[in-house]
């Protein structure tokens, strides 16, 4: 099989690049492969199965990200002890699990943790789509940058756990960052309440002067 290579060379300048389009772009059409998009800061490699999602992930310390996602799923999975983490990098450093071949581990350790009877291979697709959520929030904000899309990928061999929708995952990314934003807002006049107030009462003013 034959490496296909889509536009725009990693190697050229970035340009101005609108996220919703290129995921647009990437749901056209039911591809098999890897999008990889470049910015000046953190690349991401978006793997899909016939136009599914199947894994994203970003350049951006993902183990230690899969690690605060199992601490939470511990709570609802008993074998996700709170020493997963330490047992996990204990086969990293072993040498069993990392290979220079493939450049996924932190997919490898998901594999691991199915293979050990740690998680269902249901559970590793929730997890999956959780790290997804969390991993394409950032994309969205993206200003610049440039893309590629490769036919063939490490995660051709490798055990799928899920086939997700794009536009479902960047649906609750919207929806987490307003939550999240929502929240800062909450916490913001809870710390200044006199402040927050001041204000109201002074907006309340000012609009009873201009309709005089």
């Amino acid at each position: 099989m034959n490496m296909t290579t889509l536009p725009i060379g990693r190697y050229r300048f970035f340009q101005t690049l609108q996220p919703l389009s290129l995921l647009g772009k990437m749901t056209s059409k039911p591809l098999t492969g890897c999008w990889q998009v470049f910015s000046p800061s953190v690349s991401w490699s978006i793997y899909l199965d016939e136009g599914k999602l199947i894994y994203a992930c970003y350049t951006d310390k993902m183990l230690d990200l899969i690690y605060r996602h199992l601490d939470r799923l511990s709570e609802q999975i008993p074998t996700l002890n709170s020493g997963i983490d330490k047992q996990l990098q204990a086969v990293f450093d072993s040498g069993l699990v990392v290979n220079q071949a493939i450049p996924n581990p932190d997919y490898l350790a998901i594999c691991w943790l199915v293979n050990q009877k740690y998680m269902t291979p249901g559970q590793a697709g929730i997890l999956i789509e959780q790290l997804a959520i969390e991993v394409l929030e950032p994309f969205l904000k993206m200003k610049e940058g440039s893309y590629e899309f490769t036919s063939e990928s490490f995660m051709d061999d490798m055990p799928k756990f899920c086939h997700l929708d794009l536009r479902l995952i960047v649906e609750k990314c919207q929806n987490h960052s307003q939550n999240q934003e929502n929240t800062k807002s909450r916490n913001k006049q809870q710390r200044f309440p006199f402040f927050s107030s001041k204000f109201g009462s002074h907006r309340q003013k000012l609009s009873k002067n201009l309709q005089i």
